[in-house]
């Protein structure tokens, strides 16, 4: 599936995030914290697909215990403009 884009909804504030996104091999890609809900994570990139054989691997950091509870595809958009991410 290319491209992809989603938000992630955690159960408190994240502070960081570490993702394969962040290699030199993904194009068109950008993660990010929104700055007007800490608790959501931006993920969105064009290639390579997203499938089986090419997994997302992602680190979230926080300062307590949180869980993912909610993830919604969302349109693809390159550079996102649903809100200041950082």
């Amino acid at each position: 599936m290319s491209p992809v884009a989603m938000k992630l909804k955690f159960t408190g504030e994240v502070g960081e995030i570490h993702s394969s996104i962040d290699s030199a091999e993904v194009l068109d890609a950008q993660t990010g914290i929104l700055v007007s809900s800490p608790d959501m994570v931006v993920l969105e990139w064009r290639t390579p697909p997203f499938g089986p054989f090419s997994p997302l691997l992602m680190t979230v950091f926080s300062k307590d215990p949180i869980k993912l509870e909610k993830a919604e595809s969302i349109p693809y958009h390159y550079p996102y403009e649903g809100g200041d991410l950082k």
